[in-house]
């Protein structure tokens, strides 16, 4: 219980800052504002299935089990008879990031209105995913997990549930940032799972985060690539929950370079039957992949990225922007004209 009541103060206490950021990346405050009127976009109080349904879109919900017992929400946009794609948040995020500028400009949306079948993940430990078949999230061991667990269970159970709900036998994948990580991992470990998807795109994926940025600071660049009026709904959710051994475990890849297993030290015996972790086999994946990077992206870094793609063995298509961040990808006002269109083009084009 102390655990989780830290948990719940350290998160406070980020949202605070978050919000001091913002604020001062805005200017003065008005008289109205000042006052309590600021006017609050109606989607900063709605879950995903509502904010859908907001914009008129028909949508479906649905929790489902991993193997290993945690629920997953998921939300479907029912956009046409096209094939199905599973969209995946990165870290301290979750799956309304995909919807939360217009329709015109969110990768979600803009997918439901070329006729595909969109569905929104969520990984375990989000607000929506907090669920488990035999734990309470106030029990340490609900929160015995990292980016390994979801890339190996999380990704499994909800590709799985997309393939059986819709009868076809491929989908496509996309993620940001840790969305992408997980996937270099599902695909990596489980080539059964590679082989139902038709393709992965990275966008701004997370490879080792070395050099990176803490993204609190990438708060400050926020009004260069967002629609500011639209502040209260990015925010929302943000930061949103994860587990403590995530960090660790992205902590481990930042230190020592390496993309490999949870380091468990001298535990690594006894579980892998060696005596370090074993390594991500990124080049093993047969899933053709599209990267994209930010020139400006202090997360996950341009020569970080570069260093992915020379291990990913089936890359077929690469951009790099020379002025975007992290937050770009899924909240820049210009995305849906620079790299959504491209992912409309290569989904044509292995449809």
């Amino acid at each position: 219980m102390r655990r989780v009541k830290e948990k719940k103060a350290t998160l406070i206490c980020f949202t605070m800052w978050m919000l001091i950021a913002m604020t001062a990346t805005q200017g003065n405050l008005s008289s109205e504002e000042v006052n309590g009127k600021t006017f609050m976009n109606p989607e900063s109080f709605m879950n995903i299935s509502e904010r859908i349904r907001y914009w008129g879109y028909c949508c479906e919900e649905y929790d489902i089990l991993t193997e290993d017992g945690y629920y997953l929400n998921m939300n479907r946009i029912l956009g046409g008879s096209k094939s199905a794609i599973l969209l995946m948040h990165g870290l301290i995020l979750e799956g309304s990031v995909w919807i939360s500028n217009l329709p015109h400009q969110s990768l979600g949306f803009i997918l439901a209105d070329a006729g595909y079948d969109v569905w929104i993940g969520n990984y375990r430990g989000n607000s929506w995913s907090r669920r488990h078949k035999h734990l309470s999230v106030n029990e340490t061991e609900f929160w015995n997990f990292s980016f390994h667990e979801m890339g190996i269970y999380d990704l499994s159970a909800m590709t799985e549930f997309i393939l059986q709900k819709t009868g076809q036998q491929k989908i496509f994948y996309a993620g940001h940032a840790v969305g992408s990580l997980i996937a270099y991992v599902g695909f990596s470990v489980l080539p059964h799972l590679a082989e139902k998807i038709k393709m992965f795109f990275a966008l701004g994926p997370a490879y080792t985060l070395q050099k990176a940025i803490s993204p609190v600071l990438q708060i400050l660049r926020l009004p260069e690539v967002l629609i500011k009026s639209r502040s209260d709904v990015y925010i929302s959710h943000f930061p949103d929950y994860t587990s403590v051994k995530h960090i660790i475990h992205l902590g481990q890849l930042m230190k020592s370079g390496l993309f490999r297993y949870f380091d468990y030290g001298l535990k690594n015996k006894d579980i892998y039957h060696q005596k370090t972790p074993p390594f991500y086999r990124i080049e093993a994946i047969t899933v053709p992949v599209a990267i994209w990077s930010g020139g400006q992206d202090w997360v996950c870094r341009p020569n970080e990225i570069a260093q992915l793609w020379s291990r990913t063995t089936n890359l077929v298509y690469n951009k790099g922007f020379p002025d975007w961040t992290h937050w770009d990808f899924i909240w820049g006002i210009d995305a849906h004209q620079r790299a959504y269109k491209d992912i409309l083009g290569l989904m044509e084009k292995y449809l």
